[in-house]
């Protein structure tokens, strides 16, 4: 997994060290076409007539789909930029962008006056269409990118992915996380200078209403009668040790493994105990109070990437 993320990464970097070029190239396109050499994300030749698919669908494998045409520099700083964020998250993103590159189209190549509105001299639509449609079907979902819905490639992916029922990820008020929606939900509108000026920072603050209503009430159980045996509060006023918690979350989860649904003293149901003793360690951390007892760092998040490659 580490090789790939400096693969991607190494390719957003090479794109964008491009941009200054793209302002200074002669008036003459210098793109290889389709099929010359270099193969395609998924390991098929490019201009490949046959349409192969791969075995299997790769769950973090994630495709971005958005506009090109109509935007300057076929959009693809926008689609460089989300795969950088997926990335990050801890995806595998599948940037048709990048796919040009490695089929030859050189962005930089092309003269300054260049009419975006048109298909790139030298590309077959035909072989872009099914290098798209292998690379959609490895794919466990999709990102949709702003002005998405005015793209007629971009919306025949979608309903490529819908008809799959494949997720739909949508990017975090925080601009690093990443959520899944429901496939056939229509695109958040992006906010425009006539609009509400409170929705600009609305939109910046924690997502709250993303929050299950029936997780807060079982928490609010949990520390009701947390409350109650041990005081409101009770770890602002005392320090708390960490593993105390962690070892309460891991045999309440541990129960609820082995088929126990309900907790037998409180009859509440075991995550609801988990959620709330994870709230109080991330309260008591944020706050200054959380005594640290846990073992030092291991290797065990390292294993676990390798053993997940």
């Amino acid at each position: 997994m580490s090789n790939i993320k400096e693969k991607i990464s190494k390719n957003a970097q090479e794109f964008f060290k491009t941009l200054p070029e793209f302002q200074s190239v002669p008036p003459a396109f210098g793109g290889v076409p389709p099929g010359q050499s270099g193969t395609t994300a998924n390991g098929s030749p490019s201009g490949s007539d046959s349409l192969e698919l791969p075995a299997q669908v790769n769950p973090s494998r994630i495709y971005i789909l958005g506009p090109m045409r109509g935007h300057d520099q076929y959009n693809f700083p926008a689609f460089y930029a989300m795969a950088e964020k997926l990335l990050a998250a801890g995806y595998d993103p599948v940037n048709p962008a990048q796919l040009d590159r490695e089929d030859g189209f050189r962005i930089e190549s092309l003269p300054r006056d260049h009419d975006f509105t048109k298909y790139p001299d030298g590309m077959d639509a035909e072989q872009v269409v099914r290098r798209d449609l292998i690379a959609i079907m490895g794919c466990a979902g999709y990102i949709a990118l702003p002005g998405y819905e005015k793209s007629k490639g971009a919306t025949a992916e979608k309903s490529v992915f819908d008809w799959r029922c494949a997720q739909r990820l949508e990017l975090a008020g925080d601009g690093k996380s990443f959520f899944s929606v429901r496939n056939d939900l229509p695109p958040t509108p992006p906010l425009s200078a006539g609009g509400n000026p409170k929705d600009a920072l609305g939109l910046k603050e924690a997502p709250l209403r993303l929050i299950p209503g029936v997780a807060l009430l079982y928490l609010s159980r949990a520390m009701g009668l947390g409350a109650k045996k041990y005081g409101a509060w009770n770890w602002r006023e005392s320090k708390p040790r960490a593993t105390v918690y962690y070892e309460a979350i891991l045999r309440h989860l541990f129960a609820a493994l082995d088929g126990q649904d309900n907790d037998e003293e409180s009859g509440l149901p075991h995550l609801a105990h988990i959620l709330a003793n994870a709230a109080i360690l991330l309260d008591a951390e944020a706050t200054g109070n959380l005594i640290d007892d846990r073992a030092k760092s291991g290797k065990v998040a390292e294993l676990l990437k390798k053993l997940t490659e």
